[in-house]
């Protein structure tokens, strides 16, 4: 039987490793993609963030829309997002 802990899975997708950090909007966490089992950062918003206003919201929707148009070496790709 393996003594190795249980790790959370979101969005039956990325299994998270562990705590990378925190700011006032979100949480990140160093994940593995279980479908390509390569390291990626899994940001994660608070909800108190979003209840703020809308335009919490619509600078979330906004820095998707940014992200997922970048292609740098230098920058992180977005892999997917969700609720």
């Amino acid at each position: 039987m393996s003594s190795q802990k249980k790790r959370p899975i979101f969005n039956d997708r990325i299994e998270i490793l562990e705590s990378l950090g925190q700011g006032n909007t979100s949480k990140v966490y160093l994940g593995r993609d279980l479908q390509t089992k390569k390291l990626c950062a899994l940001k994660i918003l608070k909800e108190e963030f979003l209840e703020r206003s809308q335009d919490s919201i619509l600078q979330v929707q906004n820095e998707i829309t940014i992200i997922k148009n970048l292609d740098h070496k230098n920058i992180v790709s977005l892999l997917s997002f969700g609720d």
